[in-house]
């Protein structure tokens, strides 16, 4: 969240003079902020590059709260897995 508080209006703005970019973003952007919890719980769920997606979070409008316990439980299975193999 730290990332979030310093770089969010920067990254935003610098997406904004990109038409094309701050569309897609704009999308993106509804999808998960709306989702909230199962947006993030669901994406979660799908092996993906953590840093990148991670700072795709950080950019849009979803509540820390849903986004730390989406977090730990859409990871919760992948972590299963590994301790269990």
């Amino acid at each position: 969240f730290i990332g979030r508080m310093l770089l969010q209006d920067r990254v935003r703005s610098q997406l904004q003079k990109m038409p094309t970019t701050e569309r897609q973003f704009s999308f993106i952007d509804r999808a998960i902020t709306r989702g909230g919890f199962r947006a993030v719980f669901l994406l979660r769920l799908i092996p993906t590059p953590v840093p990148a997606i991670n700072f795709l979070y950080g950019l849009t409008g979803v509540s820390g709260t849903s986004y730390m316990a989406a977090t730990a439980l859409g990871n919760l299975p992948g972590s299963v897995a590994i301790l269990s193999s």
